[in-house]
């Protein structure tokens, strides 16, 4: 199988949040999750090259400022979703959230107010 086989096989996933429920933390018991913050550059890059080679981008975050400024600066047509996200190995996970959230108030979002972090999950060894 080719790499770029290989690299459809797998989905990119934009989430606000980590949900544990989203994940077999029951079944696998013991468990990890690492994180890595990466720079909203570069989640541009990844998601403009994922979306060049037929890699599936799925959106699940519903903040719709967020969602806005993402597909304003991607090219990309997210739209606010409000479904559940379910995990599947091979996940490329993104958090994107707001470093300074505003409760019950829809305000502009700026690049320079976004938090993105990488997240992986693992069953512990």
């Amino acid at each position: 199988m080719s790499l770029l086989e290989e690299a459809r096989k797998h989905r990119i996933v934009l989430l606000n949040a980590l949900p544990l429920n989203a994940f077999p933390v029951e079944a696998d018991r013991q468990f990890e999750f690492t994180g890595e913050v990466v720079a909203l550059d570069e989640l541009v890059v990844i998601l403009k090259f994922a979306q060049h080679y037929g890699v599936k981008i799925e959106n699940y975050i519903r903040h719709e400022p967020t969602v806005k400024l993402l597909s304003q600066i991607t090219s990309l047509e997210l739209k606010p979703e409000n479904k559940l996200y379910s995990y599947s190995e091979g996940d490329e996970i993104y958090i994107i959230t707001l470093k300074k959230p505003v409760r019950g108030q829809e305000v502009e979002v700026k690049p320079e107010d976004l938090l993105i972090v990488r997240v992986s999950y693992s069953k512990a060894v």
